[in-house]
């Protein structure tokens, strides 16, 4: 796939770009974020149990079929807050770097939940991706309803709606996941992607330090066309009492929506620059800009 970037240092010059992202969102999350006691609490039936907020930070890999092997980098920020007892509000922001691709996202999420049942909310995101020609540089659009049902140690989670870019009709998307906690503090998942038309399958597991607000984070995906996406990464809690990973989840902040298929942002950009005038040393593949 087109996304090799010409620099030779090309490890230090993305490891740069990726801790200075990592930087800049820890610091507007901090800088918008009250100092909040680590000892507020909340009714524990209220849909946030307090203003509280996560920074993370992953490594990982992207392969395109064995044709193009790429690093990525992302770093996201999240902060909640309780709005009166019954609903909750979230914000998301985050960048991602594939290769020479970039991304820079926001969302937001307004739900209602019991901790001990369900989640029910509207969530909405918003990606802008840059790409190297003769691809096409794309804005995502999603907005659609999110869900969660909570059966003991095991959670079931759903968000789909529309999705609409610059370059392409408005199309349905969705994600479906299911969740066991083997213990209080580890979370192991499974679910399906679909995006612009991309279809994909996944398996995480995240495990918290135990009294610590530390968690470690691993992901594996794989798309119908056989692309993967490995990555690994540290997620850091604030704001909120020390608690226990499934009650984080469960009492404090969703999961952010942001570049969940890039696989799918990246299909878009090239199968839209397949339909402009290429020069003589790129072709398509399968609808895809590939180097000769």
């Amino acid at each position: 796939m087109y996304l090799s970037r010409p620099e030779s240092n090309f490890w230090e010059w993305d490891a740069m770009r990726f801790a200075e992202s990592v930087v800049g969102v820890a610091l507007a999350a901090l800088a918008c974020t009250p100092a909040w006691s680590a000892d507020l609490s909340a009714s524990d039936s209220c849909a946030v149990s307090g203003p509280n907020g996560k920074i993370q930070a992953e490594a990982g890999s992207w392969d395109d079929r064995g044709v193009d092997r790429e690093s990525q980098y992302q770093g996201t920020a999240s902060l909640s807050m309780p709005i009166g007892c019954a609903l909750g509000l979230q914000l998301d922001a985050g960048r991602l770097s594939l290769g020479a691709a970039e991304a820079l996202g926001v969302g937001g999420h307004i739900f209602m939940r019991d901790p001990q049942s369900f989640l029910l909310g509207l969530h909405a995101t918003y990606e802008d991706w840059s790409f190297d020609f003769p691809a096409t540089d794309v804005v995502i659009k999603r907005i659609g309803a999110e869900g969660e049902l909570y059966l003991g140690q095991i959670s079931l989670e759903a968000w789909a709606g529309l999705e609409d870019t610059q370059v392409t009709d408005a199309n349905l998307f969705g994600k479906l996941a299911a969740a066991y906690y083997a213990t209080d503090d580890l979370r192991l998942a499974a679910g399906l992607r679909q995006s612009g038309g991309f279809t994909s399958g996944m398996v995480a597991a995240e495990w918290q330090v135990s009294d610590t607000p530390l968690s470690f984070t691993a992901e594996a995906e794989m798309s119908e066309d056989e692309s993967t996406s490995l990555k690994a990464g540290v997620k850091f809690y604030f704001g909120a009492a020390q608690k226990s990973l499934i009650s984080r989840h469960r009492e404090d902040d969703p999961e952010d929506g942001l570049f969940h298929s890039p696989g799918a942002a990246a299909q878009t950009a090239h199968n839209e620059g397949c339909l402009d005038d290429v020069p003589a040393e790129i072709f398509c593949v399968d609808e895809m800009p590939i180097r000769d």
